[in-house]
């Protein structure tokens, strides 16, 4: 796999139809960009640190990727990954603010006639959850 360099890559982004990559390039990135997400789902180490008023409470942080067993009760631990970790939004399903914007609410008036943030939290509130 060859990969494109970040200047072919804004060429595209800023004028796909014109930028001349091929289908065999597109498909690279797409791979590049799919070992990406692949790699950055495991843990690169993690930290911990003492949740007590006997220590200072400072995060320590360990480069290996699996956790010793024998952490105490008393300690706080968080896995470190090398990409963000992004929620997954299942298929048909769509990624909104808890909050209504003035956009939001704007056009909700527009089309409907409400603008009230309480409906908007009474529709999140009664919205379906995914199954895990």
């Amino acid at each position: 796999m060859k990969n494109l360099s970040n200047e072919r890559l804004k060429q595209h982004i800023d004028n796909p139809l014109e930028s001349g990559l091929s289908r065999s390039e597109v498909m690279d990135a797409l791979r590049e960009l799919l070992a990406l997400r692949e790699a950055g789902k495991e843990p690169v180490g993690f930290r911990w640190r003492h949740e007590s008023h006997h220590h200072d409470n400072a995060w320590s942080y360990v480069t290996h990727r699996t956790m010793p067993d024998a952490f105490e009760s008393q300690q706080v631990v968080q896995y470190l990954y090398a990409a963000p970790q992004l929620p997954a939004v299942p298929e048909g399903w769509v990624m909104v603010p808890t909050e209504a914007t003035s956009a939001m609410l704007n056009a909700a008036w527009i089309s409907h006639g409400i603008h009230h943030p309480s409906a908007w939290r009474t529709m999140i509130g009664a919205a379906p959850k995914p199954e895990a």
